[in-house]
């Protein structure tokens, strides 16, 4: 789907649709859609690719006017080995439509027919609109093509194989993930039943994905872009490695994240991505997460993981093509479930509503956006309910009229914010009383309200008024320099030694 908050809604639906028994025609039919999705796939995977070749050689994007100036020579760009690659598509796509006398089929080859003539008029903008029409085509083909039903029953199987696989399991077979386990059984049923589902699309050959930068694709774009851009980009990548490292850590007991060197190597890595022209890396929570629930204990696991994933992906393809995107679509399902920890909200509620607020805000937003933009607004929320609580100064004034002693309890934050509050306070005091100041709920005092402070009780020394004050407690509780643990015995400061006692 197009957002996380697409995928999440339509997970009931793909529940619902594997509930009861499927119907199964026979098997030379199954076997007849199976093999023409594959073939489907292979050529919506080769035209994603083309569409990539015709952005890296044309990398303006649509801002720009048909048959406006894109080069010197009118306006028009040579797109020879593209035009000849989108012929070899259409070619396969027709022999493909001979086969199944489709019309949704026919369609494709009519919209790839389009492709090839923007292709070879050189405009870039009606090229790329009609690279993303054929794409679009191909993927609409696919969704008609494949059977719903069974992709949801073999999601559920999947689900189902990892819980019963960590319930039932003896101890000796746990070595083994469960869902390894799940997609394996998925992986061998869809195959033995020939069922017509969408497979994994992955290259013949490795080579074809890798698309190394092109002085052209530089020289055409101005050098504030790619720094904007390039930054961006390192911005991003080492906020999601930042944040996933975090959340990992807290999931098991092993080595701890080296934050510094963590970044030194993605960095280092992604310089040589760019000079291969692959994707930038970066660290991911659900891949990280289901890692250690495999039972991964040390980084050695995440090498053997690129390890794995290079060894399939060169010499292993015809194995991947076999596995059912259902399947891994259950295990993110299953490993997303696994990381609401529901028992963190509910000690979350003991610190306040506020904060199970902000957890939930966080959490839809990383739902609706995307990791960084749920943590920025977690993070501004958070910063907003701290200044709001900084802000937050209670100062209740309470007099003895059978002793004539006054006292103020300051609870929250005593900044210059309250400052106008904590004066008025002060200035309800009779002029000659015994003003005691209780410091027992106050979080926080800044500089501003101890001048206050200050500057109060020596003019209220002057018309026969006494200040008391725990002074040693202040220091224990709100200076760096000051010990540990209050003093046995709090010592009462008159007014003329506040002064003295602030500024040692």
């Amino acid at each position: 789907k197009d957002s996380a908050l697409a995928n999440l809604v339509s997970i009931p639906s793909a529940v619902w649709k594997g509930v009861g028994i499927p119907e199964f025609p026979d098997r030379e039919t199954r076997e007849q859609r199976r093999a023409a999705l594959q073939s489907i796939g292979e050529l919506h995977r080769r035209q994603v690719h083309l569409q990539e070749r015709l952005a890296e050689e044309s990398p303006h994007g649509d801002q720009t006017v048909i048959g406006s100036a894109q080069s010197q020579d009118g306006g028009t760009q040579d797109f020879a080995s593209l035009v000849a690659a989108q012929k070899e598509l259409n070619d396969d796509l027709r022999s493909l439509q001979t086969r199944m006398q489709s019309a949704s089929t026919a369609k494709a080859v009519v919209v790839g027919e389009a492709a090839v003539a923007t292709l070879a008029a050189g405009e870039p903008v009606a090229a790329k609109q009609a690279q993303r029409a054929v794409v679009a085509e191909l993927e609409s083909l696919l969704a008609s093509m494949k059977n719903h039903r069974f992709a949801a029953e073999l999601g559920l199987l999947t689900i189902c194989v990892i819980l019963a696989w960590q319930t039932f399991s003896t101890k000796p077979l746990r070595v083994i993930p469960g869902p390894l386990v799940a997609v394996v059984l998925a992986t061998a049923i869809a195959a033995f039943l020939a069922l017509p589902v969408l497979y994994v699309e992955v290259p013949t050959n490795l080579w074809e994905e890798i698309h190394f930068p092109t002085w052209s694709l530089v020289s055409e774009v101005s050098w504030s872009d790619i720094i904007q851009a390039s930054i961006f980009m390192a911005v991003v990548a080492s906020a999601e490695t930042l944040l996933s490292a975090t959340a990992v850590d807290q999931l098991h007991q092993g080595p701890r994240t080296r934050y510094n060197k963590e970044l030194l190597a993605q960095g280092a890595g992604n310089v040589v991505c760019g000079l291969l022209g692959a994707l930038p890396m970066t660290g991911v929570i659900v891949r990280s997460s289901a890692n250690v629930q495999a039972g991964a204990r040390t980084r050695m696991s995440a090498i053997l993981h690129a390890i794995w994933l290079l060894i399939f992906a060169v010499g292993l393809t015809w194995l991947l093509r076999m596995i059912p995107t259902s399947s891994l679509a259950a295990i993110l399902v299953y490993t997303g479930y696994k990381l609401v920890n529901v028992k963190s909200i509910r000690e979350l509620h003991k610190f306040g509503w506020g904060e199970v607020a902000i957890y939930a805000a966080t959490a839809g937003s990383i739902v609706v956006f995307d990791l960084l933009t749920g943590v920025l607004i977690g993070v501004g929320l958070a910063t907003a309910k701290l200044l709001h609580r900084f802000s937050q100064l209670g100062a209740n004034l309470k007099i003895d009229s059978a002793t004539g002693q006054a006292r103020i309890q300051l609870r929250g934050a005593a900044t210059f914010i309250r400052l106008p509050r904590l004066a008025r306070t002060l200035e309800q005091v009779p002029r000659d009383a015994e003003l005691h100041i209780d410091l027992e709920y106050l979080d926080y005092i800044d500089h501003a309200c101890l001048d206050l402070l200050t500057t109060w009780a020596k003019q209220h020394q002057s018309t026969g008024g006494k200040l008391v004050l725990d002074w040693d407690a202040l220091h224990a509780r709100f200076r760096s320099n000051a010990p540990s643990e209050l003093p046995k015995s709090a010592t009462t400061a008159p007014a003329e030694d506040v002064q003295q006692r602030r500024s040692a």
